[in-house]
């Protein structure tokens, strides 16, 4: 099965080989200091259920937030910024541990005139179902009275 972790890392060596140069912070990096420029990446509204015993149905949204070169006077570089991320992730799909997982959606918000650039992803996969050690009923005598 595919690791959330898997999933994180996948979006981050995407980032880190467009984006040579601009660093990744955590989000503990940026209740200090913010390092600009800068992203940050962080995996959320992560969900799992079962379908069926049979497969894992997950979804998450990955939110890619930019910190551009200053905190003002940035809207060019926010809008330049999106068109890059589009083109690296519009229509595409992350492999993640040779598992390929397709990109939804995406939302594209600027609160505080930081560039928060989400996407929803969802996957299902085959797991091995576990067998309980139950014995199947082998025979069943209904008896059935009809009222006249």
């Amino acid at each position: 099965m595919v690791k959330y972790t898997d999933i994180f890392k996948a979006f981050r060596e995407k980032l880190e080989e467009k984006f040579i140069d601009i660093p990744i912070v955590s989000e503990s990096d940026v209740t200090e200091k913010i390092v600009r420029p800068s992203f940050m990446l962080v995996l959320d509204d992560i969900k799992a259920e079962d379908f069926m015993s049979e497969c894992a149905d997950k979804s998450l949204t990955a939110r890619i937030y930019y910190f551009s070169t200053t905190a003002e006077k940035n809207k060019l570089e926010n809008l330049k910024m999106i068109d890059e991320l589009e083109e690296l992730f519009l229509n595409k799909n992350i492999t993640a541990n040779d598992f390929n997982i397709g990109i939804e959606d995406y939302d594209i918000n600027m609160p505080d005139k930081v560039l928060e650039y989400s996407m929803n992803v969802t996957f299902s996969e085959r797991y091995n179902r576990v067998d309980t050690e139950t014995e199947n009923m082998e025979e069943i005598e209904v008896n059935i009275h009809k009222e006249d």
